[in-house]
Formats: C-alpha cells, sequence, structure tokens
C-alpha cells in the first residue's frame, strides 16, 4: 500500500509538473506571439513613418525642381532678349524694293528662319529657289538679251550689313541691329568671286 500511495504521490506530482510546464510553455507562446506582433507593429509603423518621410523629401524635391525649372526659365528670357533685325527683299539692289521692315526676334535665330517667317519661301537644302512668287531662272531658261549681257542666271543672294555672304541663309547667325537683305538678281562670272 506503502508502494501504491507512493505511485499516485509520483503520478499527482507529474500531472502537475507537466500542468505547470504546460502553461509555462502557452505563456511563452503568448509572450513570444505579443512580441512577435508588437515588433511587426513597430516595424510596420517605422516603414509607414519612412513612407511618409519619403512621400515629404518627393514633394519637396518636386517643389525644388519646379523652383529650378523656374529659374531655369528666368535665366534663359533674360538671355532671349529680344533683338530688332532689318529685313529687306528686293530686286537688281535697290532698284525695286519688294520688303523693308523692322522685325523683332529672338536671338539664335538664322537668316532663312528670319525670311520664312515674314515671307512665302520655297527652298531646296536651304538654297532659296523662290521669295513670294520671285523664282530663280537656270541659264537654260534666259532670254538671249540675258545670254548676249554675260547673265548665267537669276537667282537670290544673301546680304549682311551691306556686304554678299559667304555662306548661306542658313547659316548666318543674325545679331541685334544686323541689316538683312536678300536681293534677287541676274549674275555673271564676277558674281563668283568672293
Amino acid at each position: 500500500m506503502k508502494k501504491l500511495l507512493s505511485l499516485v504521490l509520483i503520478t499527482i506530482l507529474f500531472i502537475s509538473c507537466v500542468s505547470v510546464k504546460s502553461q509555462n510553455v502557452d505563456n511563452t507562446k503568448e509572450n513570444i506571439s505579443s512580441t512577435l506582433t508588437l515588433d511587426t507593429n513597430k516595424e510596420l509603423n517605422y516603414k509607414k513613418d519612412k513612407i511618409k518621410i519619403n512621400a515629404e523629401e518627393v514633394k519637396k524635391g518636386s517643389k525644388e525642381i519646379q523652383e529650378t525649372k523656374k529659374e531655369i526659365k528666368a535665366s534663359t528670357n533674360v538671355e532671349k532678349k529680344e533683338i530688332s533685325i532689318r529685313l529687306i527683299i528686293s530686286k537688281e539692289g535697290t532698284k525695286d524694293i519688294i520688303f523693308d521692315k523692322m522685325i523683332k526676334t529672338f536671338p539664335g535665330k538664322n537668316a532663312l528662319q528670319i525670311l520664312k517667317e515674314n515671307a512665302n519661301v520655297y527652298e531646296v537644302g536651304g538654297f532659296i529657289k523662290e521669295i513670294n512668287g520671285i523664282a530663280s531662272i537656270p541659264q537654260n531658261e534666259l532670254s538671249n538679251e540675258d545670254v548676249q549681257k554675260g547673265i548665267l542666271g537669276y537667282d537670290w543672294f544673301v546680304y549682311l550689313n551691306g556686304k554678299k555672304t559667304k555662306v548661306g541663309a542658313k547659316d548666318i547667325i543674325l545679331k541685334d541691329r544686323d541689316i538683312l537683305n536678300f536681293d534677287y538678281k541676274g549674275w555673271t562670272i564676277k558674281d563668283l568671286a568672293p
């Protein structure tokens, strides 16, 4: 009987220990679960705050970008102060003035652009073939009288500030107060010399 009583007591003790350990395990699980939940919530809150900060940085950066764009535009406008160009379209020098006007424009434009903004122009590869209906005439279409005068053709010539240019209208960048003249004339071998 002593043995039986001892056995019962050991069993009770064993069950109590198991129960306490089980309760401890459950408590540990709950603690771990709570800790994980707290850690996860902290991490989520941290990430959420970081996203807010990043969003604020993006807004701030966007404002800085807008301000930089405004500064660039303002400096560009300063650089793009209007200039005045006198544009003359004539035949045979000053004999027949077709167009003579002061033009306001922005720097950086070439002579062909200015001409196209103010007249009807037909050109091929920068070579002006016609302005306001007055077309070039090749040698094979000249009259006998023109050929006898030594005329080799009728074309448009470009003058900048009174001097015949060595380059085409596409290559002439205009400055303030330039005088640009497109003159239509019959040309001879002398006109080919610089």
